[in-house]
């Protein structure tokens, strides 16, 4: 329910989509599930999803696999930010654990009954595995039941966390709760747990980097050997004043290598690696002066 209210604001947007479900069309399903009718009952959801969001927008690419997601397939995902619209919590762990692996932004949801819950674990936050401890204690919809209203609320924040994720634009930091029983939305900070076991709580090998108004996730990224610093929004870096700032090795117009106590990789949308280094904070450090001069 949730993903089909997603998918379609996302399509009408003008977003790429990939789409996973394993599951047929049923007559109970039409209460909430907004993208079917009573024609595709009995068909794969996927199949019949890619068809109308396809009939709505066909200048997006629509990929859709008829796959339930588990620890051995999650490697099909692929994008810029995973959603979490499924209806039970082994496989939002799976997706909690795959998206702190790549450092994809995860925007969870979840509705039970009159209730809905949003929430958008972010590369250098605290992930799901702080929030549910004890897994066996989570209702599904289908055990417990759900107003179609409320999943049309939560897939709706999803779509637009997505957007300002995809826009470069700040982002919700806290926990969404609201009742539709009672009108009442509630927010809640919520903190890395010291002892998880995906995010690593305080972890010194993981952390933010705020500087000028901006925020950056900075952490060990052994695929490509280094320290990584990426921002969460949108920035821009003045190569220019780099250039005059720091010794170039390399000069690729819209990339420098330049040299500060390490390689550094300086991509002008902000990002920046750390080459062979280990030392977060002595990245850190450094990334502070190269932003000073390039921001």
């Amino acid at each position: 329910a949730l993903g089909g209210v997603a998918s379609e604001l996302l399509c009408r947007s003008g977003v790429n989509l990939s789409i996973f479900d394993y599951d047929l069309v049923s007559e109970s399903n039409l209460q909430r599930q907004t993208l079917y009718t009573e024609e595709d009952i009995s068909k794969l959801k996927v199949i019949q999803a890619k068809e109308r969001l396809q009939r709505i927008n066909s200048d997006i690419l629509i990929s859709s696999k008829a796959v339930r997601i588990d620890e051995d397939n999650v490697d099909l995902l692929h994008g810029d930010i995973i959603l979490d619209c499924t209806d039970n919590i082994e496989t939002r762990l799976v997706l909690n654990s795959y998206a702190k692996q790549k450092e994809i932004p995860l925007i969870h949801g979840a509705a039970l009954g009159p209730v809905g819950v949003f929430f958008a674990a972010v590369p250098s936050g605290p992930c799901l595995s702080c929030l549910y401890e004890d897994k066996k204690a989570i209702e599904s919809c289908e055990s417990a039941g759900v107003y179609n209203s409320v999943t049309s609320v939560v897939g709706a924040l999803q779509a637009n966390e997505a957007l300002k994720h995809l826009l470069g634009k700040e982002f919700e930091r806290r926990i969404v709760r609201f009742s539709l029983e009672n009108n009442s939305f509630s927010f809640f900070d919520v903190s890395k747990k010291k002892n998880c076991k995906v995010c690593g709580g305080n972890s010194s090998s993981d952390g933010k980097l705020s500087f000028n108004g901006s925020d950056f996730h900075i952490s060990i990224c052994k695929d490509k050997g280094g320290v990584l610093v990426k921002p969460y929004g949108h920035v821009k870096l003045n190569l220019d004043k780099i250039r005059a700032k720091f010794p170039v090795i390399m000069d690729a117009s819209v990339v420098l290598v330049i040299e500060k106590d390490y390689q550094v990789v300086v991509h002008s949308f902000g990002e920046l690696l750390f080459k062979g280094c280990s030392d977060v904070r002595a990245a850190s450090s450094a990334a502070q002066k190269i932003f000073e001069a390039g921001i």
